[in-house]
């Protein structure tokens, strides 16, 4: 008896577990959309990007053009990023960067993927993100966090340059980083590889077939 009483307890227990796990889940994402592979060339510092074969490919949400933000790649061009369950995701532009990591895999990805629209907080240079009301929201795809390369992020919050072509597709260039002499004046010490890469200044922007929103 005593026996049974206590498997029930357990059941119970297990139960209400799933059920917080559950609410958990719901609470820090929303609604699922649809997006898609990019059909045009994308070029990261002078990288050209293989999506159809990347783990972390770039992606399109409402003709908007979206960026992995792994640690790798969100280093690469420039920026650091940071994970806390209270304080959500922190993402700083900073004056160095990483040597470029391609995140390769064996299969070929799909054209079409569903992603999700988090619901936790963002924190951007010190400011918050109310994703809810954002017209192009930050995006979760595989467990890694997407952000929109609208001009208002990718320019004037990042200082990105950024031009799109269709004879030479989606072209982006962070700012050129500062190599620190003292670690001590550097406020993101934590970088492992100090490889540096200067990019020449994009000059030309032609729109055509994919907008810049702001």
């Amino acid at each position: 008896m005593r026996r049974s009483k206590l498997n029930l307890n357990l059941f119970l227990l297990m139960f209400i577990m799933l059920i917080l796990i559950g609410a958990v889940a719901t609470t820090a994402y929303a609604a699922e959309v649809t997006v898609s592979l990019p059909t045009f060339d994308v070029t990261m510092n002078g990288v050209e990007i293989e999506d159809e074969y990347r783990q972390y490919p770039f992606i399109v949400y409402k003709d908007i053009t979206y960026f992995p933000m792994t640690y790798f790649d969100s280093r690469f061009l420039g920026l650091v990023t940071g994970w806390d369950n209270l304080k959500g995701l922190e993402i700083y532009k900073t004056t160095e960067t990483v040597e470029y990591e391609p995140y390769k895999q064996n299969w070929k990805n799909s054209n079409k993927y569903a992603a999700s629209i988090p619901k936790f907080n963002i924190v951007v240079n010190g400011k918050a993100i109310n994703n809810s009301t954002e017209k192009y929201p930050l995006l979760s795809f595989r467990n890694v966090s997407y952000f929109p390369m609208t001009w208002r992020f990718a320019v004037d919050e990042f200082g990105w340059k950024y031009s799109f072509t269709s004879e030479d597709g989606l072209i982006i260039n962070s700012t050129p980083p500062t190599l620190y002499a003292d670690l001590s004046d550097n406020q993101w010490p934590l970088i492992f590889d100090r490889t540096f890469k200067i990019v020449d200044d994009i000059i030309s922007m032609q729109i055509k077939s994919y907008r810049i929103a702001y």
